[in-house]
């Protein structure tokens, strides 16, 4: 909760750090003796903030007005906030919560702030602000549910209508819930809860009737607290109500005759503004799903906008090892999905691959930087826990598997770690060299030095490793070490590697596979095939062993899966 709250606070508008300082100091965190207080104290304009962290006295132990006072005359941020013009909603809001502090003093004289934040945590102040700018012209109003009686607007949304947040059912034992004075709300679980379905609905229908126009409900479908949820009850209650009115026999709305004609019955209704929008939802749910029968999302007909008529590959296109050995297992498949974008879509596994490579990439950094040989096992996982966001991985519970997955990856790369002395030198080292004729450009996961010798390594996350002669001609290994001969680093190439930390590791190591530097002329001569063959656009069909998993089978004039589109 600290780590959070501190990341709020320099994302936030006083000190409006970007995503990527943010990260910097983070990294300077995990190396940190004094935690945020040593790491805030060396960043400029943060010393105050730092004191403020280091010594929280201001905020548990003054009365709650004296310790905001500490807070706002100790932090210069306050200064800019004062004098910028623009920023008078910001003021506004500072005032209005100074005012419900100055309130909370004088019934609680001896309460901090740390009081009452905890008592806004449980609900029990004020819902009204004492403070109110009123303005005349048309705004934005953001308000709560008990707040909205009265109002009059043109459209109301009501936000996170999702199940277990409205209706809230949730039951407080508080001194100032209204049903210690009305006993006939009943005692047990079951009768509070009736009453509190009540009252959440009598909410719900204030805020709805506050709308001349149109109201409008969101919900989510998942979140990191809560994992999979599903819309509010209301809005079922509200769609069984409007249906009722809309048709005279609900039951036989929708009654296909095969899964042909319910596909086309549900996109019409996904696409149909006449519809409700909780039956919209539902339509787009069934057809992602694709229950039963049905076809994928992802085998819908689409009709693309006609390109120019001169050619695929764009003048200047810059080649990389990925495309070169693409190319060379298929270029028809590589043309469909680089250049045309057929079946290209991010998958899980793409994500998991650029997880790990950040998260070696800001640890070994780090450990460089600070003069140590290698970094640790426990900074890796905790870059992960910081690094890694479950909703790119489908959330809970898959997301936690994912995470599991990772964690096992770098348990396996440290605790089997290559042997052989060498120590990294740079990281992800971006590059773009002019080789047979085309310009090659790429990034190498990693460079070590061992005397005047220098190896290049690449990190693979797939668990299947190829044969060592597959791995001792590699074009991009290949390319890398072409690469790193034209960058400005001391020393020679010694070796080229691939590391498997995924995979089934050896009894020492983790599973790596190394270049034959023998066959770099061999190499060579394969690239400019690559880029004589996509500069002439020479997209052949050429069945491999991996034609099983691919895509475009459909597509593949190779196939009799494809055969009937070049009839």
């Amino acid at each position: 909760d600290r780590h959070r709250a501190i990341r709020r606070v320099l994302l936030g508008p006083l000190f409006g750090r970007t995503v990527g300082a943010l990260r910097a100091l983070e990294s300077r965190l995990v190396s940190s003796a004094t935690g945020w207080v040593g790491v805030l104290a060396d960043e400029p304009n943060c010393e105050p903030l730092a004191a403020l962290i280091e010594d929280p006295a201001w905020a548990d132990k003054l009365p709650a007005a004296k310790g905001f006072w500490h807070l706002w005359t100790a932090l210069p941020q306050f200064a800019d906030l004062v004098g910028d013009p623009v920023r008078r909603d910001e003021r506004g809001a500072w005032a209005s919560l100074a005012q419900v502090i100055g309130r909370f003093g004088e019934r609680n004289p001896k309460e901090s702030l740390a009081s009452y934040v905890k008592l806004a945590d449980t609900e029990e102040f004020e819902a009204q602000p004492l403070l109110e700018y009123r303005d005349r012209g048309d705004r934005l109003t953001v308000t709560t549910l008990h707040q909205a009686k009265g109002l009059d607007l043109s459209v109301v949304f009501i936000a996170d209508a999702v199940s277990g947040v409205l209706p809230d059912l949730r039951l407080r034992d508080s001194l100032l819930e209204t049903r210690h004075l009305s006993p006939w709300q009943g005692t047990t679980t079951a009768a509070q809860r009736r009453f509190r379905m009540q009252e959440e609905t009598r909410l719900v229908y204030t805020a709805m009737t506050r709308a001349s126009r149109k109201v409008v409900f969101t919900a989510t479908t998942t979140t990191a607290a809560l994992g999979p949820i599903g819309p509010s009850p209301f809005l079922d209650t509200i769609e069984k109500y409007q249906s009722a009115a809309e048709e005279d026999e609900a039951a036989l709305w929708f009654e296909p005759l095969s899964s042909a004609d319910a596909e086309a019955r549900l996109r019409r209704i996904a696409g149909s503004i006449d519809e409700p929008g909780t039956r919209r939802r539902a339509a787009v749910r069934v057809l992602a799903e694709a229950p039963g029968s049905m076809r994928s999302p992802k085998q819908f007909a689409v009709t693309r906008q006609p390109g120019p008529d001169t050619g695929i590959v764009p003048d200047g296109h810059k080649l990389s090892a990925s495309q070169a050995s693409n190319y060379e297992a298929c270029p028809r498949r590589y043309v469909l999905e680089y250049h045309l974008r057929i079946g290209d879509d991010t998958t899980v596994h793409m994500r998991f691959g650029t997880l790990v490579h950040d998260v070696l990439e800001a640890v070994e950094k780090t450990a460089v930087d600070e003069g140590r040989g290698r970094s640790t096992l426990q900074e890796a996982l905790l870059e992960l826990a910081d690094q890694f966001e479950p909703d790119l991985f489908g959330g809970p519970p898959w997301a936690d598997a994912w995470l599991r997955r990772a964690e096992k990856t770098l348990n396996q790369m440290y605790d089997r770690w290559p042997p052989g002395g060498w120590e990294g030198i740079d990281f992800e080292t971006a590059f773009a060299i002019d080789r047979v004729d085309a310009t090659w450009r790429g990034r190498i996961d990693r460079i070590e030095r061992r005397g005047d010798d220098l190896r290049v390594v690449d990190y693979k996350t797939s668990t299947n490793v190829p044969t060592r002669d597959e791995a001792g001609q590699s074009l991009q290994l290949g390319l890398y070490v072409m690469a790193v001969d034209e960058l400005d680093i001391d020393g020679t190439v010694a070796a080229a590697e691939l590391w498997f930390p995924t995979a089934k590791p050896n009894q020492n190591s983790i599973q790596t596979r190394s270049l034959d530097l023998g066959n770099l002329d061999g190499i060579e001569d394969r690239l400019e095939a690559v880029a004589v063959g996509i500069r002439n656009e020479d997209w052949p069909a050429i069945p491999n062993d991996r034609c099983d998993r691919c895509r475009m089978i459909s597509l593949c004039p190779a196939w009799p899966d494809g055969r009937e589109a070049f009839t």
